[in-house]
């Protein structure tokens, strides 16, 4: 098999349509029939089940779909890294960031491509879930996420960036129910946050923070990700509440933001990395932090 019909068997299992798929890649739809058959020959297996008004996956096509998915990631990731070597950049920084952090993950990586602009960077946004797994594997050379997640991993150091502090965003026409320190008039809206399977760390401090002041959780408009969280707050179907950094990209002319006051309602940024790490451009890297987060000696958990 080679790199074009992995790509065009992707294309067909996203689409279920083998013609649309062969416009995806300008060619025919015999062409990309013709090289999907010579793919399951090759495999030995059926991929696809086809009728003159259906096409749907068989098993081993869904089975194949995640390794030809990875596969391609894989061949970009090389291709990249070889045209970067053959460019001069031969270090690499890998960076995973939550949502919260991109204030820092900004400030850091506009400084260090100034000192070191021979680098690859790879930088991955993701939930708290994900990147804690990422972190009991090592996947990183760097952690932009909460200090209290960085805290719950011991094998790494941190510095702290910066705090933060929860606002509530709610819909300009229900502002006037709005008391910072009791949610009991909310009770009527529906409260737009992530599901807890996508971001724990977050989510328990919105549900904590809303239990404190009256607020019953079970009224809910669970998301996948914050982005629909911001979409369906913007669009005034609920209220949320947020750290006022990720609040930024609310849109404003139908919302209005109130800072919540009190020590529960802050929130700390922090950078973890593995002090064990055989990366050196990383030691470049934490010059960088420590010149702007100060000289004070990390956390070491």
């Amino acid at each position: 098999m080679d790199f074009d019909q992995l790509r065009y068997f992707v294309s067909v299992a996203q689409t279920l349509n083998f013609t649309q798929a062969a416009r995806l890649h300008y060619i025919t739809q015999p062409a990309i029939s013709r090289r999907i058959t010579e793919l399951e020959k090759e495999l030995g297996a059926k991929l696809f089940i086809r009728s003159s008004h259906h096409v749907q996956l068989t098993r081993a096509g869904e089975e194949f779909f995640r390794y030809a998915l990875a596969a391609l990631d894989s061949t970009t990731a090389v291709k990249q890294r070889v045209h970067n070597i053959a460019s001069g950049k031969t270090g690499r920084i890998r960076i995973s960031a939550v949502s919260t952090s991109d204030h820092a993950v900004n400030q850091v990586l506009s400084r260090f491509v100034r000192q070191c602009p021979d680098v690859q960077i790879d930088l991955d946004f993701s939930t708290g879930m994900v990147q804690m797994a990422a972190i009991n594997k090592g996947e990183y050379d760097f952690y932009f996420s909460f200090e209290t997640l960085l805290r719950s991993s011991h094998n790494l150091e941190y510095l702290v960036t910066d705090t933060d502090r929860f606002h509530l965003f709610v819909p300009s026409q229900h502002a006037s129910l709005v008391d910072v320190n009791d949610f009991t008039a909310l009770n009527q809206l529906p409260l737009v946050t992530e599901s807890r399977s996508e971001g724990p760390f977050l989510v328990d401090r919105v549900f904590a923070l809303c239990q404190a002041r009256g607020f019953d959780t079970s009224n809910l408009i669970p998301c996948n990700d914050y982005r629909t969280v911001v979409a369906f707050t913007s669009a005034g179907m609920g209220f949320t509440l947020f750290p006022g950094s990720i609040g930024r990209s609310i849109n404003t002319d139908c919302i209005t933001a109130f800072p919540i006051p009190g020590d529960d309602a802050e929130t700390v940024n922090a950078i973890g990395w593995d002090p064990h790490t055989g990366n050196n451009t990383a030691a470049e890297f934490l010059k960088v932090i420590r010149q702007l987060y100060g000289p004070a000696s990390p956390v070491r958990n």
